[in-house]
This record gives structure tokens, sequence and C-alpha cells, in this order.
């Protein structure tokens, strides 16, 4: 019996984002720095942004990510974070990919 892909994986990215991506949900949420949740918008269909106050990234969660992760690199313009450009697309779609068959 063949194991599938983990449900759930932690990893930093450049020292200080951490990703979390659960394939069982299919999502991916990368926190950037700690502080508190004033709004969360919703850029484009199961892209969801969690701003402070000041409109400064706080974290970012994608739904069934495979084939539109790519926002990443267009917020890291936005929200002047290049950690998110750091963001292996890749490794998720292969990993998201073979969770559903």
């Amino acid at each position: 019996m063949k194991a599938g892909p983990p449900t759930h994986v932690r990893f930093e990215i450049a020292g200080k984002i951490l990703e979390v991506i659960d394939a069982e949900a299919q999502a991916v949420y990368i926190r950037v720095p700690k502080g508190r949740v004033h709004r969360t918008l919703e850029p484009e269909p199961d892209v969801f942004v969690d701003v402070d106050g000041d409109n400064h990234l706080l974290g970012l969660e994608v739904l069934r990510p495979v084939g539109h992760v790519e926002i990443m690199h267009r917020l890291a313009e936005k929200y002047r974070e290049p950690a998110l450009d750091l963001f292996d697309a890749g490794k998720v779609n292969r990993l998201f990919a073979s969770s559903t068959g």
C-alpha cells in the first residue's frame, strides 16, 4: 500500500515565513510577521490576505492552490514582502497534484 503525501507540512522560508501546507484540506497558509489581524481581504477567488491596521501583510491563505500559486509573487510586490518570491510553487503543485490522484 503506497502512502499518500503528508497531510500537514511546516517549514520556514527566508528565515521568517512559516509556510503551512495542508494537503488534505487543499490549502496553503503563509504567516509573515506576528501581529493582530485587522481584516482579511480576498484579492482573487480562494485567496485570502490577512493585514494589520496599517495594511501590512500578516498572512496569506490559498485554497486549492494548484495552478494559481503565482499570486504569491504579485502579492510580494504589492505588500513589499520579498520573501514571498521565494515560495516554491512547483513543490506545492507537486504535493497537491499527488494528493488528488
